[in-house]
């Protein structure tokens, strides 16, 4: 997702003035990099059928280092040794001293008796990995839009130094249930140049505050800049 320089300035002309002008002037920089890694990668995250179909392979790896090991551990040692010396035979040239040649048998039949327990050791944390791999609760296209939100907030605060909590007009209002405010104009000029329309701003906008509210979640964008770019002196501001 890459900015254009004239989308930039649309974004920044969304922001409330910042008394830091050093901070301003770093954010369209912050913007653009945050568009062309950040957005890019959320935008690429896998679909449940493909989380699906990994985790399948996953447990499909797994039985087979159980099933493998459980084949090695059965076999007698005396077959265990036949098979290191088949399997040091192509390592073995005419000048091979027999010394080195029988030491490259006794290493492979040591490797075959530990294999198992390896095998094992992998099968474990594959099992493991698969457990993490499985479709997210939330729909692919939620958790997306909530990773963006919660990304924009921490950008809009650091730009701003002011909160970038969702305002909500009240009853008393003519426009009573809209959502408004800097934070609301600020995210309302991004959505379209991501999603192309405003289209499921306003639930994007309410789960994200409601998941900040409960969970306190926040956006460690800002600290991964200033990783990716310390010449930036980002917290120096």
């Amino acid at each position: 997702m890459n900015f254009t320089p004239e989308q930039i300035d649309h974004l920044m002309g969304g922001l409330p003035g910042c008394s830091n002008e050093r901070r301003r002037k770093l954010v369209p920089s912050i913007l653009a990099e945050w568009g062309r890694i950040d957005v890019e990668g959320y935008l690429r995250q896998p679909l449940p059928q493909q989380l699906r179909a990994e985790r399948k392979a996953l447990e499909k790896l797994a039985s087979c280092a159980n099933k493998l090991a459980q084949a090695l551990s059965s076999v007698e040692p005396g077959s265990r040794f036949a098979i290191a010396y088949h399997m040091s035979k192509g390592k073995v040239g005419a000048e091979t001293p027999f010394l080195e040649w029988y030491n490259g048998i006794r290493e492979n039949d040591r490797r075959l008796s530990e294999a198992p327990a390896r095998l094992e050791r992998l099968a474990a944390a594959v099992t493991e990995t698969a457990a993490s791999c499985g479709p997210p609760s939330l729909p692919h296209n939620s958790v997306i839009r909530y990773l963006i939100l919660k990304d924009l907030a921490a950008i809009f605060e650091f730009a701003t130094e002011q909160s970038s909590g969702r305002r909500v007009r009240t009853d008393a209002h003519v426009d009573a249930g809209q959502d408004y405010g800097p934070f609301w104009d600020f995210v309302s000029a991004v959505w379209p140049m991501i999603f192309g329309s405003t289209n499921g701003l306003r639930y994007a906008i309410k789960f994200w505050a409601s998941a900040r509210g409960k969970h306190r979640e926040l956006s460690a964008v800002i600290a991964n800049m200033d990783l990716r770019h310390p010449e930036w002196r980002i917290f120096q501001c």
